[in-house]
């Protein structure tokens, strides 16, 4: 159970980066690149699910 509960603070986690990372994009660019974005949420979930499966 407290891996489960690790994993889904990880995924909550995310959808905050995400929404952070949404921000600033289109703040500093004034448009929005959804490669970039994709690779770097998908960068940062794989980080965070080795350091949860790690623990």
């Amino acid at each position: 159970m407290a891996r489960d509960e690790e994993l889904i603070a990880a995924y909550e986690e995310i959808d905050r980066l995400r929404g952070g990372f949404l921000e600033l994009l289109e703040a500093a660019t004034g448009k929005f690149d959804p490669l970039g974005f994709v690779e770097r949420v998908t960068g940062v979930t794989a980080e965070m699910l080795d350091e949860a499966l790690d623990a």
